[in-house]
C-alpha cells in the first residue's frame, strides 16, 4: 500500500472512530454503551497508527529522493569532468587504450546514475525527466560508440563520439542544475 493511501485510510478510520465514539457517548442519556465505545476507540487508534505510518513512509521517501537527486548531480558532474578530460587528452593517448579508461572511469558513475534517475520524475516532473534522459541517453550512446571506435582503432570516429558525448552529458547536467536552482 502506498504511503498516500495509508495516510488516507488512517484519516478515514480516525474520523469514523471519532465520530462514532461521539455519537455513542450522546446517544443514550442514562449510560454510555462501553462495548460500542471501545470499538469506536479501537478504530480511532487504528486510524492514528495508519496515519503516522503513512507520514513516516512519506518522510523516508522524501529523504531517499533527496539522496537520489544528489547522486544524479554528483554522477553527471563526474561524467562531464571525465569525458572532458578524456576528450582533451585524446591526442596524447593511445587510441586502443581509451576504451579501457572509459570502462575504468565512467561505468560506476553511469550505473549509479541509472539507479537514481527516477528521482527526477518524482521531484521535477516527467517533462524534465524526459529532457534530461534524452540528453543522457544520447551522451551515453556516444560514449559507447567512442568505446567501440577505440577498441577498433578508428581515431576520427573516437574524436567525433567523445565530442558528442561531452556535449550531451553537459546538457543533461545543465538541465539538472536548472531544476535544482528553481527548487
Amino acid at each position: 500500500m502506498s504511503s498516500e493511501w495509508m495516510k488516507r485510510l488512517g484519516y478515514l478510520c480516525l474520523s469514523v472512530g471519532f465520530l462514532s465514539g461521539s455519537y455513542i457517548t450522546v446517544a443514550q442519556k442514562a449510560a454510555v454503551a462501553w462495548d460500542h465505545y471501545a470499538v469506536a476507540f479501537a478504530i480511532t487508534l487504528v486510524g492514528v497508527v495508519l496515519a503516522r505510518l503513512g507520514n513516516r513512509v512519506t518522510a523516508e521517501q522524501a529523504e531517499k529522493l533527496g539522496e537520489d537527486v544528489s547522486v544524479i548531480e554528483r554522477t553527471l558532474d563526474a561524467l562531464v569532468e571525465t569525458v572532458s578530460d578524456l576528450n582533451t587528452q585524446r591526442d596524447e593517448s593511445d587510441v586502443f587504450e581509451l576504451c579501457h579508461r572509459i570502462d575504468e572511469r565512467c561505468m560506476d558513475d553511469i550505473n549509479d546514475f541509472v539507479e537514481a534517475r527516477e528521482a527526477i520524475t518524482h521531484r521535477y516532473g516527467l517533462a524534465k525527466y524526459a529532457e534530461m534522459m534524452d540528453n543522457f541517453a544520447l551522451g551515453e550512446r556516444a560514449l559507447n560508440r567512442a568505446w567501440c571506435a577505440s577498441a577498433d582503432g578508428y581515431i576520427d570516429e573516437l574524436h567525433t563520439c567523445l565530442n558528442r558525448a561531452e556535449a550531451r552529458l553537459r546538457a543533461a547536467r545543465d538541465i539538472v542544475k536548472d531544476c535544482l536552482k528553481t527548487a
